[in-house]
């Protein structure tokens, strides 16, 4: 026979994986002699005498079994087919005083109790391990829990498991293997950020047999390649599937399978930590999790072998204290043992149908106007089903949001203002106001065409205070995909009635002794500007940028029309755009929302409704405001006082940062459960971390911007007036001790900020307040759609130059966030220098992704609430925290217990 070369082929191993259908995975030699090596070492195989192979031969645990022990001298004792259960393999390894053994969990867990004298290492591999044996049995022999998938060559990484050590923690690479941690772009995840395991260096398989394109698309290049790497041949990497994230101390934690991380309700949940929950109730031995269809929607569901009967109650009450109730399981059904395949892991397809009981975290709509809020509910937060115990701002909203909810209700005939929302923040909660259906306060709203002077904003006033260069030309702009069968006389005149509500979009701005105010003119057409168009199929993207670009430099406000439309035709899909561009002193971003609604309306035949209150009247509160607040001032001066720096501004540079669809999905849907925070209160908490990790101090000062469109006024409703409504106050950032504080720091601090920063530009503005802004700005716009290339909805299409080019940023850090296209999106203006920008960017990334992680880890652990979730001031988290461990029942200031009580003070 010839001689075997390292790099020839060894064995083939058929290994199903997750998709059930059969892989034949191609082992070279060279890898089984690496694998010998580095386990010889991990295992300190020279003081082994006795192995165990307790795996059949056509699995690949087996190599490491045999061969490790005959290369180097032990004696190898073979576990037959009937030895392979439980009481047998204890009994063999009793009998013969066998040293080392590899065993899987399922059998492990059966063992508990059992004693192993003779055992000296215990190494446990194949599935998750569960701390209850790894426990027991390090208290008796060395443990070791392996890792590693067939495919590179059976072992990549090992931990020698101490007495209460996490279960998860898989270790570090086995010696000459390389593990990479990357995100769904590929990049490299921080440390404690969840990500897949990418494994290189030696050990890996050649591919599949037979199964080029399988093997193109599981063994990838290694970017990460160094050149040692290159001159020893590690150029690929194997994806492995499994999401794992680093521990502090460089070893890894695994999470589990991206196969058994399923999406339910638009929470993401990991079935392993529900099975670890239920593995704590004393009562049972083994359990399983997965999802399963129930009536057309995803529904958990649990298999139990229990050591006598156990109640669904107990379970879900034991579950309770561990989970949060959307991980709670929708059935449990009884097996009297875990399916197993042949060489001991978990069989999830012989499980039997589940039994289905009444349990579900999904509680449905109990009457008509229940279902009709639940369904204006998932149509403005694009949920598939909403239930009436879902509070709005844990499922993806937000304040912005929370505007577009109180536009779509009115619509439909409900009654409410925005701080309704945030007083009831479920629909349950929502249909027992009793102002829904009937108004105690109608709102005041002047109707008709508007005319007159009046003054400005504090906003306003900030901009002509700033003294651009080209002031004409500092816009917003946007665009709304329309379907491809709309006219240009319909959309004409669309505009024309849009202009008639809206009677920003007829408003100039005039110079007086007194400074700048604003007109209403007394006539409409002069104020219309005509419809432009454009086939973009004739132009390259160069000269479309050029045209719109064209199209809103023009602007003059001293005399108008401050805003153009233009029609876009073209597109490969047959669909069109309708593309704004408004000067920023009659706009904001809640306004592109509420215009491309009205658009929609009207476009579709429908009529708008009455016009809500006017900037007009909207200015006269905010004035009014400033003179019955003046208490204010002190709180405002202490926020300011340690804002003393003036820093050196360097050239403008700009910058984009964002997330991946994955943690833009956790921080919208699951994050915020975990310290009942709001998006904006995890946005601050990692721009905290950024700027101290930026400028190595603990306390920082920024402008946080807000929409403005606050409740000051019960007589008024904006909620549907188009105008710049935006506030800017300064707010103090101080890093805590660790993540965790610092969230809750940051979110407390928010809550004291007296109706959410109104006050301080119109405090600024009279001449109460004094002194110069924080050279660092801070704007979270929302949602704003483009994710699907709906109709109708704002599309993420470039809009050309909206900023003159010298109108330079005066700010050091300018940074401005939006969920965009399904991912959460910055662009940063900078003027650090280059090195110190690099950092921030870097910083924020990582800040972000350790808060949006810490979030998700505190909401799967049930959650907590802080002070201001009880409408409490002057207690701290501590005192909190004692409060609720000696009344453990009250989770919250309306719990059914004390329907009378407004706080847990009270109780």
């Amino acid at each position: 026979m010839p001689i075997s070369n390292p790099a020839d082929l060894a064995y083939i191993i058929y290994t199903s994986g997750t998709t059930g259908q059969p892989k034949g995975v191609m082992i070279a030699h060279k890898n089984v002699a690496h694998l010998v090596a580095a386990q010889a070492e991990l295992f300190d195989i020279t003081k082994r005498k006795k192995a165990l192979m307790f795996a059949a031969y056509v699995f690949d645990a087996s190599v490491s079994e045999l061969f490790l022990s005959l290369l180097n001298g032990l004696t190898v004792y073979l576990c037959s087919e009937t030895e392979r259960n439980a009481p047998a393999v204890a009994h063999l390894i009793q009998r013969e005083g066998i040293e080392l053994a590899t065993l899987p969990p399922a059998i492990l867990k059966v063992l508990i109790g059992t004693e192993l004298p003779s055992l000296q290492l215990l190494v446990t591999a194949g599935e998750s391990p569960s701390s209850d044996f790894l426990d027991y049995f390090s208290y008796h022999s060395g443990v070791l829990n392996a890792y590693g998938p067939t495919e590179v060559t059976v072992c990549a990484t090992g931990k020698h498991y101490q007495h209460g050590e996490i279960a998860s923690n898989i270790g570090k690479a086995i010696n000459n293997v390389r593990l990479y941690v990357l995100d769904s772009h590929c990049n490299l995840s921080p440390i404690g950020v969840p990500g897949e395991l990418y494994i290189g260096g030696a050990g890996l398989a050649r591919g599949y047999l037979n199964r080029p394109e399988l093997t193109a698309e599981r063994f990838v290049p290694n970017p990460f390649a160094t050149a040692e790497d290159r001159a020893c041949g590690y150029t690929r990497l194997y994806k492995t599937g499994d999401l794992v994230r680093w521990l502090p101390n460089g070893e890894l934690e695994y999470l589990g399978r991206n196969d058994f991380q399923v999406k339910i309700r638009g929470y993401r949940i990991e079935l392993g930590e529900i099975e670890t929950a239920l593995a704590t109730h004393p009562q049972v031995k083994q359990a399983v999790v997965i999802d399963r269809e129930r009536e057309g929607h995803k529904a958990l569901v649990a298999y139990l072998s229990t050591d006598g009967e156990v109640s669904d109650d107990a379970l879900i009450t034991h579950l309770s204290l561990h989970l949060p109730d959307y991980m709670l399981p929708a059935s449990f059904t009884r097996i009297e043992s875990v399916p197993l395949t042949l060489n001991g892991k978990l069989d999830r397809r012989a499980l039997p149908e589940p039994v289905w009981g009444n349990r579900d975290s999904y509680i449905a709509p109990r009457n008509t106007l229940e279902t009709r809020l639940c369904a204006i509910w998932q149509e403005v937060l694009g949920l598939e089903r909403v239930g009436i115990e879902d509070n709005f701002f844990r499922i993806g909203g937000d304040s912005i949001v929370s505007i577009q909810l109180v536009s779509k209700l009115r619509q439909a005939g409900f009654y409410l203002q925005v701080k309704s929302i945030f007083e009831a923040p479920t629909v349950a909660r929502l249909a027992q106001l009793p102002t829904l259906t009937s108004p105690t306060v109608k709102a005041s709203a002047e109707q008709g065409l508007l005319s007159g002077e009046f003054g400005l904003l504090p906003i306003q006033q900030n901009f002509f205070d700033l003294n651009l260069p080209n002031p004409h030309h500092w816009n917003q702009a946007f665009m709304i995909q329309l379907p491809g069968n709309i006219k240009s006389a319909e959309i004409e005149q669309a505009l024309i009635t849009l202009a008639k509500r809206h009677d920003m979009l007829r408003t100039h701005f005039i110079y007086t002794e007194n400074g700048y105010r604003q007109c209403y003119p007394p006539e409409m057409p002069s104020w219309l500007p005509a419809l432009l168009h454009c086939n973009i199929s004739e132009l390259t993207q160069t000269e479309l940028h050029q045209q719109l670009t064209q199209w809103q430099s023009g602007f003059d406000y001293s005399n108008g029309p401050l805003w153009q439309a233009a029609y876009l035709t073209g597109y490969a899909d047959g669909s069109t755009r309708l593309f704004f561009a408004f000067h920023h002193l009659i706009i904001d971003a809640v306004s592109w929302r509420i215009i491309a609604e009205d658009m929609r309306l009207l476009l579709q035949g429908m009529t708008l409704p009455s016009k809500t209150s006017s900037y007009r009247q909207w200015v006269t509160s905010v004035h009014h405001y400033a003179q019955q607040h003046q208490d204010e001032v002190p709180y405002w001066q202490q926020v300011i006082a340690g804002n003393d720096i003036n820093p050196e501004l360097d050239k403008t540079t700009y910058h984009l940062l964002d997330l991946s669809a994955e943690m833009t999905d956790i921080l919208l849907h699951e994050a915020n459960a975990g310290y009942s925070t709001e998006i904006n209160d995890l946005l601050l908490s990692a721009l905290t971390l950024a700027l101290q990790g930026t400028f190595s101090q603990s306390v920082n000062y920024i402008v946080l911007e807000g929409h403005g469109r606050e409740t000051i006024d019960n007589t008024l409703d904006i909620s549907e007036t188009v105008g710049w409504f935006t506030t800017q106050y300064p707010v103090r950032l101080a890093m805590q001790t660790d993540i965790a504080e610092t969230i809750i720091h940051t979110k407390e601090m928010l809550r004291a900020v007296p109706n959410k920063g109104i006050g301080y530009g119109a405090l600024r503005q009279t001449g109460h307040l004094s002194g110069n802004l924080p050279a660092i700005s801070f704007n979270y716009l929302g949602q704003l759609g483009g994710s699907c290339h709906q109709d109708w909805s704002l599309s993420s299409d470039s809009c050309g130059t909206v900023i003159a080019s010298g109108n330079d940023c005066h700010l050091l850090l300018n940074i401005n966030g939006a969920v965009q296209a399904g991912k959460l999106q910055f662009s940063v203006d900078s003027r650090l220098s280059q090195a110190q920008t690099a950092v921030f960017i870097t910083v924020f990334e990582q800040a972000l992704n350790s808060v949006i992680t810490e979030g998700q880890k505190q909401a799967q652990s049930g959650g907590i609430k802080t002070p201001s979730d009880y409408g409490i001031k002057s207690v701290s988290i501590e005192q909190l925290n004692q409060l609720t461990h000696r009344l453990g029942c009250v989770k919250n200031e309306n719990s059914p217990l004390y329907p009378e009580k407004k706080t847990i003070l009270d109780i």
